[in-house]
């Protein structure tokens, strides 16, 4: 829970998520290139993975993890007044949080998480990063 509390913390300060991960920021552009099977298809196979462990979750975690994507969301929404990207950043979120708690290991989300953590949105075709995603993520 400890890993889930810094996330949060992380995103209220603007460590993640910050302005000028927005700055330059086509938001059509982004939102085509993420429903690219390139990067849509490995977001999916994540997801599918972490859905089958998910019953593990405590009802505790779940309403951090539901307050994770809930300000993530707040944060892309009042950057770029983009529903649709603001969604997919919370999902995003959601996932990372999901892959936390259960130890889930993966080098495409351990890319995900490390572009966040540089200060971009991912959208583009992702190099497998190998590590720990507590430790990627949670580096500050």
């Amino acid at each position: 829970m400890i890993k889930l509390e810094k996330i949060k913390e992380l995103l209220t300060t603007g460590i993640l998520l910050s302005s000028d991960s927005f700055s330059r920021v086509d938001v059509d552009d982004l939102l085509d290139k993420r429903d690219n099977d390139a990067f849509s298809d490995e977001w999916i196979r994540i997801y599918n993975e972490i859905r089958k462990k998910k019953g593990v979750i405590s009802s505790v975690e779940n309403e951090i993890i539901k307050s994770i994507r809930e300000v993530s969301y707040k944060i892309t929404y009042n950057a770029t007044k983009s529903p649709e990207l603001a969604g997919y950043i919370s999902d995003d979120f959601g996932l990372i949080s999901d892959a936390l708690i259960l130890n889930y290991s993966d080098e495409w989300l351990n890319a995900l998480a490390k572009e966040y953590i540089k200060g971009r949105i991912p959208h583009y075709k992702l190099k497998p990063l190998k590590g720990d995603l507590g430790k990627i993520i949670l580096k500050y």
